[in-house]
């Protein structure tokens, strides 16, 4: 779940940056936002680590979402603004040559 850690104030079709609270993702893992709305003043679209750019090999900590105003309102700390959903990658990063089945 991604919570807000700060309040914020948002105008209808605005486009901005809000703190969450800390969510640690393990390495060989992907993020994406659930695409469901569950805040009724923001959408968020992308998410956000504090470290930016980072390998999926290593840990990542989400930090922060960029949210889209859907309504002219307030987003208080402690709001849920969305969920994100988390995938293992299944990738084999022994296997050295293909092979034909």
């Amino acid at each position: 779940m991604m919570i807000a850690d700060e309040d914020v104030e948002l105008r209808a079709g605005e486009y901005k940056k809000i703190a969450i609270k800390e969510v640690t993702l393990d390495a060989d893992t992907l993020a994406i936002p659930c695409a469901f709305t569950y805040h009724a003043v923001a959408s968020v679209l992308k998410v956000s680590s504090k470290e930016g750019n980072c390998l999926v090999e290593r840990p990542r900590t989400i930090k922060y979402v960029y949210a889209f105003g859907q309504e002219t309102g307030k987003v208080r700390a402690g709001d849920l603004v969305g969920v994100l959903n988390i995938f293992p990658i299944m990738f084999t990063r022994e296997a050295m040559k293909p092979v034909l089945l």
